[in-house]
């Protein structure tokens, strides 16, 4: 079966949030390559910059976060 990740996993498992821990066992447990939607782009961006605008993240955090995706 093909898994589909939705942006709050991705971010989860990128970025550092308190759901981070469960994102990377998951991923350690399944290592095959999750799709990268178009919209996936378009909501992982928006999650970032609400993150900053939180101030969950700093600017440099999510640049550095976008960079490995």
């Amino acid at each position: 079966m093909r898994c589909y990740a939705d942006s709050s996993f991705l971010f989860s498992y990128y970025a550092a949030d308190a759901n981070s821990l469960r994102a990377d066992a998951w991923r350690q447990r399944n290592a095959e390559p999750l799709p990268f939607a178009p919209l996936h782009r378009v909501e992982f961006r928006n999650a970032l910059e609400l993150a900053v605008f939180q101030q969950r993240l700093s600017a440099r955090e999510a640049t550095e976060t976008w960079a490995v995706i």
